[in-house]
């Protein structure tokens, strides 16, 4: 098992996402939800061989879902959540790279996970590595090397993240409330 890496196929509670009102910094926002096209990963299940997106499950926080906005955290260590649509058989290796707005790798991780199903994961930004700094914006990646042999992607997901000050009022507000609240 992998520090930092929760994997599970159904979710319990449904989660209402208020979107937050962004600050537009003149930062390119460039990002994919959604994988490309894969090479080599197959996913199966017992009727037929369906063809699902790796994906990133984060905020939609501008019109177009292809080229998603910021994310905004309080967290220094915020935690990154992915679909995989493949069975993590000791096969597949997943890299997580987190870089500066300047492209300086902050955090890089490669690791072989093993499931035998598909699932949402979440990955925490473990805190051996240095937090993220209040108000600078950082680019994460999810590949996906459907050989871990090779050095050659398959597929990849990537986006922004930002960490920001929380008002002190609203923090001891949400200091009395339930995780569901």
């Amino acid at each position: 098992r992998f520090d930092g890496l929760f994997i599970s196929d159904s979710l319990s509670e449904i989660i209402e996402f208020k979107r937050p009102v962004l600050v537009d910094l003149d930062r390119p926002r460039r990002g994919n939800r959604n994988g490309g096209a894969s090479r080599g990963c197959t996913i199966s299940d017992e009727s037929s061989t369906v063809a699902r997106d790796l994906t990133a499950i984060v905020p939609v926080t501008e019109v177009s879902s292809s080229q998603p906005a910021l994310s905004l955290t309080i967290k220094a260590y915020p935690s990154f959540w992915f679909y995989i649509p493949y069975a993590l058989d000791g096969k597949i290796a997943l890299e997580f790279v987190l870089e500066s707005e300047e492209g300086d790798k902050f955090y890089q991780t490669k690791f072989i996970p093993n499931t035998d199903r598909a699932g949402i994961i979440e990955f925490s930004l473990p805190d051996i590595s240095s937090p993220l700094n209040v108000d600078e914006s950082y680019q994460w990646y999810l590949s996906v090397y459907c050989d871990s042999s090779t050095s050659a992607i398959s597929t990849h997901v990537h986006g922004w993240i930002t960490r920001i000050n929380i008002d002190s009022d609203l923090e001891a507000r949400l200091e009395d409330v339930s995780i569901l609240e």
